[in-house]
C-alpha cells in the first residue's frame, strides 16, 4: 500500500514538473499576448494620457498648463479666423484684417 501511494506521489510530481516546465515556455507568449492587447486597447491609452496629465499638472503646477491651453485656444481660434477670412477674400483680405487690427489696437 505504502508503495503505491510512493509510486502515485511520484508519478504526480513528475506530472506537475511537466506542467511547470509547460508554463515556463508559455509565459514569454502569453505576456506577448497580453502586451499586445493592452497596447491596442484605446482604455490603456486613454489612461497613460490622464496619469502623463495628472503628473504633468501636479510637477508644473495647474497655473502654468492652464496658462499654456490658454495661449493654445487664442493661437487655434486667430488661425481659424485668418483661415476663415483668406478662404472669403484670400491674401488681400488677411492684409486688410491685419491693418484693421492694428489701427483699432493703437
Amino acid at each position: 500500500m505504502l508503495a503505491k501511494q510512493i509510486a502515485e506521489l511520484a508519478l504526480f510530481t513528475q506530472q506537475l514538473a511537466r506542467q511547470h516546465a509547460d508554463m515556463e515556455k508559455r509565459i514569454p507568449e502569453l505576456m506577448a499576448e497580453g502586451i499586445v492587447q493592452a497596447v491596442g486597447n484605446p482604455a490603456t491609452w486613454q489612461a497613460g494620457r490622464e496619469a502623463m496629465r495628472r503628473q504633468a499638472r501636479e510637477a508644473a503646477g495647474g497655473w502654468l498648463l492652464g496658462g499654456l491651453r490658454f495661449a493654445f485656444d487664442k493661437i487655434m481660434w486667430i488661425g481659424v479666423a485668418l483661415l476663415a477670412i483668406y478662404t472669403v477674400g484670400g491674401w488681400p483680405a488677411i492684409a486688410t484684417a491685419l491693418k484693421l487690427h492694428v489701427s483699432n489696437s493703437s
